[in-house]
């Protein structure tokens, strides 16, 4: 396996122990999406067949694209679709790194999968939450819902070093059809997104036409000099 060890999920395990909101992110990158999905997919307790999306493939998904910004000015684009591209580019960074030609390098991130967490979590030492705080869509959880994160002290916040952006989008569909074909598009994520009827319907508006709404997030964590000294490394991980 790419990661057979999964040093990184072993050590959210250890932190959930006493930060239980982190069992989210260790339950999400076992099972493969998320949690909260588990019974769309599960057949007496045991991963089914069903849809188009196999419990491998939601695990190994990668879909990362690095953009390195030279000193001349020029951008390099790599764009990595498997487990172990991504790795082998992590290991040849290692190994390649030049002050002199690279400025910075970013991450782009479309949702996210067990091996990429793994990846790019164990090589930059990402915090958790990062990835954690990516997986659900909800704006507002109940404070009995184990997968609730409790509000951050000041003194933590101002700290991290990673921001998120939640904002909701509109889409227009012109029939039912095209409707319901995008919401079994937002389904495929492994992270929770649904895509739902704003249930709004205009004096001009055609009887088929409607307007869908997602919550969306968008996150960026800035790598930290002291672990990386020859180079600034950002990560943006997004879902539309």
């Amino acid at each position: 396996m790419y990661s057979k060890e999964r040093p990184y999920l072993k050590h959210v395990k250890s932190l959930s122990v006493g930060w239980r909101h982190l069992r989210l992110l260790a339950d999400f990158m076992q099972v493969s999406t998320a949690p909260l999905r588990w019974k769309q997919f599960s057949s007496n307790g045991k991963w089914s067949k069903r849809g188009t999306c196999s419990r491998e493939e939601r695990a190994t998904r990668t879909n990362v694209t690095r953009l390195e910004y030279l000193s001349s000015g020029t951008i390099v684009r790599s764009n990595y679709t498997s487990p172990t591209e991504l790795r082998d580019a992590l290991q040849e960074q290692n190994m390649t790194r030049n002050a002199g030609q690279n400025k910075f390098k970013v991450f782009v991130l479309e949702d996210l999968s067990r091996e990429v967490i793994e990846l790019l979590g164990t090589h930059y030492d990402i915090e958790p939450s990062f990835f954690r705080e990516h997986i659900l869509d909800y704006t507002w959880h109940n404070m009995r819902n184990r997968w609730m994160n409790p509000r951050r002290l000041n003194i933590i916040a101002i700290r991290q070093r990673w921001l998120q952006i939640r904002f909701p989008r509109a889409r227009y569909f012109d029939n039912q059809n095209s409707f319901l074909e995008a919401v079994r598009e937002a389904e495929a994520f492994n992270v929770l997104r649904r895509l739902e009827d704003d249930e709004t319907r205009g004096l001009c508006d055609h009887k088929d036409e409607m307007v869908g709404l997602i919550n969306t997030r968008a996150a960026f964590w800035l790598g930290s000099s002291d672990s990386h000294p020859e180079e600034t490394v950002g990560g943006l991980s997004n879902e539309s």
